[in-house]
C-alpha cells in the first residue's frame, strides 16, 4: 500500500469511527471527574475520581444527585481513619477487582486461598488474633462497607469474621463478641449524648 493510499484508508477509518471515537473519550473523561465526599464525623472533605465512587453502589446512585463539582456529598457514621482504609481499597479495586468469595466458604480455607495478596494484607493477613485497634477498623469497616454498600468489602470483612471464629477457641468467641458489645454501647452512648446537646 503506497502512501496516498495509506492516507485515504487512515482517514475513512477516522470518519468511520470518530463517533466510537468521541464516545470512549468522554467516558474517559467522565470516570475522571472528582467529587466532593464530606464526612460529616470529622467534617472533612476528600476529592475523589467518579471511577472510585462507583464501587458503593450508594453513592452511584448519590452522584446522579451531586452532579455539580461545587456540591459535596454527604457520608454519615464514619471516621477518618475508616474512610481513609476504604479509600485504600477503593483505589486498589479499580486496578485489581476482588476475587468473588465463595458461600460456603470452603473448609479449613484460608483469606489468602481466596482472595488476592492486597485484600489479605488489607484484612490484617491470616492472624485470628487481632489487636483491638485491628479489631475496632474490622468492626467499623463491617458499619460502612453495609452503609455504602460496597458488597465485594462487605464480602471480605465477612470472610476474615468467619475464619477467624472458625479457629477461635471459646475463650476467643467470648471475648470477641464482647469487645463488640462494648463498642455498639460506646457508639449508642456517644449518639444518645449528641442527641442530648
Amino acid at each position: 500500500m503506497n502512501n496516498i493510499n495509506l492516507k485515504i484508508y487512515y482517514f475513512k477509518y477516522i470518519l468511520i469511527n470518530k463517533n466510537n471515537i468521541k464516545m470512549t473519550s468522554m467516558v474517559e473523561h467522565t470516570e475522571d471527574k472528582l467529587f466532593k465526599i464530606r464526612l460529616i464525623e470529622c467534617d472533612k472533605i476528600y476529592h475523589i475520581e467518579k471511577k472510585k465512587l462507583m464501587i458503593s453502589n450508594i453513592l452511584k446512585d448519590m452522584i446522579h444527585e451531586y452532579d455539580s463539582n461545587d456540591e459535596e456529598i454527604p457520608i454519615m457514621k464514619c471516621d477518618e481513619e475508616t474512610f481513609n482504609k476504604v479509600l485504600d481499597y477503593m483505589n486498589h479495586y479499580i486496578i485489581e477487582s476482588m476475587n468473588e468469595v465463595p458461600k460456603p466458604v470452603p473448609q479449613n480455607a484460608k483469606v489468602g486461598d481466596i482472595v488476592q495478596p492486597f485484600y489479605l494484607d488489607f484484612i490484617f493477613g491470616e492472624s485470628i488474633d487481632l489487636t483491638p485497634e485491628q479489631e475496632k477498623l474490622l468492626y467499623n469497616l463491617f458499619i460502612i462497607s453495609n452503609y455504602l454498600d460496597i458488597k465485594s468489602l462487605f464480602s471480605l470483612c465477612c470472610l476474615k469474621t468467619a475464619i477467624m471464629i472458625r479457629n477461635a477457641d471459646k475463650d476467643k468467641l467470648a471475648k470477641m463478641f464482647a469487645d463488640n458489645s462494648n463498642i455498639e454501647s460506646n457508639e449508642s452512648n456517644h449518639e444518645n449524648e449528641s442527641t442530648t446537646n
